[in-house]
């Protein structure tokens, strides 16, 4: 899925592309909950110029529901983040782009 965001950064506005073919997917929770799941959370980082920016997809397989990306915080991508059961591979993720989470 791809779409184009427009944010505010020190007063300039900056066009960003996220697109889940091309960024890192940094969690999923449908690995984890498996393929009965109907609704699921994908977290992403699309690397940018000067920082990386991080973004959900909000999946559904429901008729009628769309597929949502919405540009988060790295703080939030931490919150969401906190709490859940991750493989190796997403936990080496979330340090490549800099999501340290709280130890136990």
């Amino acid at each position: 899925m791809k779409q184009i965001k427009i944010i505010n950064r020190n007063g300039k506005k900056l066009q960003v592309t996220l697109d889940t073919d091309i960024d890192a997917q940094i969690f999923s929770e449908f690995q984890h909950s498996g393929a009965r799941n109907q609704r699921w959370m994908e977290l992403y980082a699309h690397v940018g110029c000067q920082e990386n920016h991080f973004y959900t997809l909000e999946c559904s397989r429901w008729e009628n529901e769309e597929n949502i990306i919405r540009l988060i915080s790295k703080e939030k991508a931490i919150e969401l983040l906190s709490g859940k059961t991750c493989s190796n591979e997403e936990i080496e993720n979330m340090k490549k782009y800099g999501l340290q989470l709280e130890e136990a």
